[in-house]
């Protein structure tokens, strides 16, 4: 039996969630790793790559078996968690210098 996900109070509590478990135990039959998400009524973004890297993603996607633009997404939200955190460490240090002196 597959576990229940849980209920979210924020996205970042869910990004922290999902970074740590593994996503087969919470989807039967699932392409696991990257999950699709209903964009409607979302601001559209557009950026240039290398058409190599653009190779390497789609190449990507077709491997875990999600849309180009799911794939991007989970790759810029996870990017976006780990700045958040740093940032937040970076912040938590220098209180905890200037605090000691």
């Amino acid at each position: 039996m597959k576990k229940i996900i849980p209920e979210f109070a924020s996205e970042e509590e869910e990004i922290r969630f999902w970074e740590s478990v593994d996503p087969d135990d919470y989807f039967e039959d699932e392409p696991c790793g990257v999950l699709k998400v209903d964009r409607s009524g979302w601001d559209r973004v557009s950026f240039r790559t290398p058409p190599e890297r653009l190779d390497e993603l789609s190449a990507l996607a077709g491997e875990l078996d999600v849309e180009l633009e799911d794939l991007l997404l989970s790759l810029v939200n996870r990017g976006f968690a780990q700045l958040r955190r740093e940032i937040a460490e970076r912040k938590a240090e220098e209180e905890t210098a200037a605090s000691s002196k």
